[in-house]
């Protein structure tokens, strides 16, 4: 009996309900360390798509203008643990969560191949992983800014006051 699983460059990882229940995970180091294994041992090479079976994903299809907040607060996984994506499709939304460490493991243990994106079955253009990362920047942008009005800051100081 199996918990789920997840396809990479043609080769399929599935994970029995002793790691994951629920699409969470119960042991993240075994969890960690089982992906690497497995990946390491198949023969997975160049690029690489991962696809997330219908069985670790929730999903819902919504109509175009429809609020998308209560299928995310009806989504039975920790907030700061959510892959989100949202699937524009003509006239709806599909809507999209699975437990991003299911896929950050992964991504993380094929070290020999390059990754072009996370995607739910079905789905061949939206990755997680674009949905993921297209935050990533918002913290480096900040920080500049702020470090930016320290400096200015100090040398406004510092020449009001020699």
């Amino acid at each position: 009996m199996t918990s789920g699983g997840i396809e990479a460059g043609g080769q399929v990882w599935r994970w029995g309900a002793d790691l994951v229940r629920n699409q969470e995970i119960l042991d993240k180091v075994k969890w960690e360390k089982v992906a690497e294994e497995f990946w390491k041992r198949a023969t997975v090479r160049g690029k690489v798509r991962i696809v997330l079976g219908k069985d670790t994903i929730f999903d819902k299809e919504v109509g175009e203008k429809d609020d998308e907040s209560g299928f995310w607060a009806e989504v039975p996984i920790e907030p700061e643990k959510i892959g989100k994506l949202v699937v524009r499709r003509p006239g709806k939304k599909w809507l999209v969560a699975t437990n991003k460490g299911l896929y950050e493991a992964v991504v993380r243990s094929l070290k020999k191949v390059k990754v072009v994106g996370v995607f739910p079955e079905g789905e061949e253009k939206e990755s997680f992983l674009a949905s993921d990362q297209g935050w990533v920047w918002w913290p480096v942008a900040i920080g500049a800014i702020v470090a930016g009005a320290i400096v200015a800051g100090a040398w406004y100081l510092g020449l009001r006051n020699p």
